[in-house]
């Protein structure tokens, strides 16, 4: 006691001892001082440089977390995809997404518009026909009639002057002649005929150059000259059309 030393082993005793009083100290230290406020540090070095770590990489997806932060409707926006000043893409795959969300809308819609183009186009050939019948369906007479005499109530100027008031157009159509009708039946048979005699024509040449026109396939048949097939026949004289009568009015 008045040394203050251990009569055996005292530099041992007094070793073992320091030890246990550092660690005491050290378990109280750590127990409450884990990081410096002064130096902005934690006292562990290890600590520290796993904080400076996982700082960084917080650092770098700082704009992903915050873009993640944002609604729905703003993260789908055109304003994210590409710039509405210069038109540059600022996100290639939002704007890939964004560009196969609008091929499968149109997808979705090509076969409806297709379908409704249809109905359309039918819907006017339909329209037109019915324009048609109701033009025939009245007589060109009336238009005639109306025309043949009076005057324009807007100019005032009649049909038959010396300077003489526009007609209005015909909504109506004329009848055809006798001579229009065997002219379209003339023109629609000579078609036909000129048709299947090409027909037949290509058909003997196809067989003749497979060897089948030697042996007894169809001869060829020259076309049919359609100016020729189709045009008018010369005036005759009334008097040879009856026989040499007399020639009969027309309409009796």
């Amino acid at each position: 006691v008045l040394s203050n030393k251990y009569k055996r082993d005292h530099e041992r005793r007094t070793a073992e001892e320091d030890e246990r009083a550092r660690r005491r100290a050290a378990e109280k230290f750590w127990a409450t001082h884990d990081y410096n406020i002064m130096t902005q540090e934690f006292y562990d070095p290890d600590k520290e440089a796993q904080f400076q770590e996982l700082k960084k990489n917080a650092e770098a997806e700082h704009t992903t977390r915050a873009f993640n932060k944002l609604p729905p409707s703003y993260q789908k926006g055109e304003g994210y995809v590409y710039s509405i000043t210069n038109f540059s893409v600022q996100n290639p795959e939002l704007y890939r997404t964004y560009e196969e969300k609008e091929k499968r809308a149109i997808d979705s819609k090509a076969t409806r518009w297709h379908r409704e183009a249809e109905i359309v186009e039918k819907a006017e050939e339909r329209a037109a026909i019915e324009t048609t019948r109701s033009s025939m369906r009245p007589s060109h007479n009336r238009y005639e009639e109306n025309t043949s005499h009076g005057y324009d109530i807007i100019t005032t100027k009649g049909y038959h002057d010396r300077d003489p008031a526009s007609k209005p157009p015909a909504r109506t159509q004329p009848k055809p002649t006798a001579m229009e009708n065997l002219t379209t039946s003339a023109n629609s048979f000579w078609q036909t005929r000129s048709t299947m005699t090409a027909s037949r024509f290509r058909a003997g040449a196809d067989g003749m150059g497979s060897g089948r026109g030697a042996g007894g396939g169809e001869a060829a048949v020259p076309p049919l000259d359609i100016d020729r097939a189709t045009a008018q026949p010369p005036p005759q004289n009334p008097l040879e059309m009856t026989g040499g009568g007399p020639a009969r009015p027309s309409g009796i």
